[in-house]
């Protein structure tokens, strides 16, 4: 391989390693594509602290620290030849922003706030002294550079504006812009008269780095278990933990970084942007059959003691540390020996997150969004009269119109005073294409009364089902009741 294109890829490297850790840097030639990036950085929004600070102009604006190493660099060509008497003027305008630091008085090709480090441009590192001519003080928005009298510059020369950490504080809710100017009279640019070259970029921009989505899930309790049981899911089975939903916070982009206002440090976990231990998730709904869990991998396994119930069964709270950031599912399980019918309804998620000590701006709350339901499959018939009276002689009809078989069952209430059991009829089997009849005292069997309700749940579609009532006394009077099938 050749010796000279190893000695220049070396020396490519070499320099990409410098730019890298002297931290971020913002290129104002750069037209913005993936092939040549401005550079611009993200803050995150969590991390502006009401203790680290600038007042200007009756404003408050918040320091910003570039890197936990070092500065800020902003890199612009200078655009025309600095020779022969020709004295050159730097000027840099903050937009957004204020210096919340002072500059500094000189520069020269490694130290300074502005600097010159390659006059020539041919990579001879001839270095131009500048001097500070105006501006640069705390809560300005803008400094001049005067190039040292005399020096000969090349037209494409960089000169690279060095802020070091907590030198700049930006306003809230704004991108911070920064320009170069190059002047030819001083006292154009002191009044920011026409520029021989001039150009802006976006250097800085704030973002919020905490996201909470909601993606909701339903479970279904089944009519043929009297809704003591769940349906099946997907690969989980029947009474296997199954998720009503889940919840993901995430921090920072899906894409690049966002910073730490306050130390440079790239913002990638809970504890960067809030007060995990005193953040909390809270869930309400209808607790009160089967158990509930948190799980990181879709409920395959739950997280230990995650949810803290309420004696009413209907809030569970979460410390937003034990939930971490990533998808968590909120799990049901329903043991094979569960009695007790489950309920349809929804469950609720909502988050309230406790800001970083002295945060300005804390992250934004979930609001209260559904995480899931369960529902209930079938068709349900409230019936609320049923009777065993010797005068009467009242029936049940039950017409199935689909073309199969359909499962049905009663649970039955009883009224005040009495005792109602179930009786031989209470489930059983519709035939497909028919119409069955069954009498109510094969249906319960009622103690120190004669009166019952019940509820008929069918597997079946409702529109496929319907269901009434046929009581004829014993002067062989009849009445009719219709019912409506609901479907669940």
């Amino acid at each position: 391989m050749d010796k000279t294109f190893l000695t220049s890829l070396a020396g490519v490297l070499l320099a990409l390693a410098s730019s890298m850790a002297n931290g971020q840097t913002i290129d104002l030639d750069a037209t913005g594509t993936l092939a040549s990036p401005v550079g611009t950085v993200t803050f995150s929004d969590e991390t502006l602290l009401n203790t680290n600070t600038v007042t200007a102009g009756g404003r408050t604006y918040y320091k910003l620290t570039a890197s936990t190493s070092t500065d800020l660099q902003v890199n612009g060509k200078v655009g025309i030849r600095g020779a022969l008497g020709r004295r050159i003027y730097i000027r840099h305008d903050l937009t957004n922003m204020v210096f919340a630091a002072a500059a500094s008085d000189t520069g020269d090709g490694t130290t300074g706030t502005v600097r010159i480090p390659d006059a020539a441009a041919d990579g001879s590192n001839t270095a131009v002294a500048t001097q500070r001519e105006s501006g640069g003080s705390v809560g300005s928005a803008s400094v001049i550079y005067a190039a040292a009298d005399g020096a000969v510059i090349n037209a494409d020369a960089v000169v690279s504006a060095f802020f070091e950490a907590d030198q700049l504080a930006i306003l809230p809710n704004t991108a911070g812009g920064i320009s170069m100017s190059v002047f030819l009279d001083l006292s154009a640019a002191l009044s920011g008269g026409t520029a021989v070259t001039s150009k802006e970029k976006t250097a800085i921009t704030l973002a919020r780095s905490v996201s909470t989505s909601v993606t909701p899930g339903q479970v279904t309790a089944s009519v043929a278990s009297s809704f003591t049981q769940l349906s099946s899911l997907g690969t989980l089975g029947p009474n296997a933990p199954q998720p009503l939903g889940s919840v993901n916070i995430r921090v920072g982009p899906t894409m690049g970084t966002h910073l730490n206002a306050s130390s440079g440090d790239t913002v990638a976990a809970l504890t960067d942007v809030m007060r995990p231990a005193s953040s909390a998730m809270k869930f309400s709904g209808d607790f009160s059959v089967g158990r509930f869990s948190i799980s990181a991998d879709g409920c395959a396994t739950s997280l230990a003691n995650a949810l803290k119930m309420n004696e009413a069964k209907d809030e569970a709270t979460l410390n937003a540390a034990s939930w971490g950031t990533g998808a968590r599912s909120l799990c049901i399980t329903v043991p094979n020996t569960n009695a007790d019918p489950i309920a349809a309804g929804a469950f609720m998620v909502e988050a309230d997150y406790s800001p970083l000590a002295n945060a300005a701006f804390g992250p934004t709350d979930l609001a209260l969004a559904q995480i899931g339901r369960i529902r209930r499959d079938g068709t349900t018939v409230q019936l609320p009269y049923l009777t065993t009276a010797d005068e009467y002689n009242q029936r049940i009809v039950i017409v199935n119109r689909l073309s199969r078989a359909a499962g049905y069952n009663f649970v039955i209430t009883a009224a005040d005073d009495t005792t109602a059991v179930a009786g031989d009829m209470a489930s059983g089997t519709i035939p497909a294409n028919s119409t069955m009849v069954v009498s109510a005292r094969d249906v319960v069997t009622v103690t120190g009364g004669t009166d019952a309700s019940a509820t008929l749940n069918v597997v079946a579609t409702s529109a496929h089902i319907d269901v009434s009532t046929i009581q004829v006394n014993s002067r062989g009077q009849t009445d009719s009741v219709v019912y409506e099938s609901m479907s669940n």
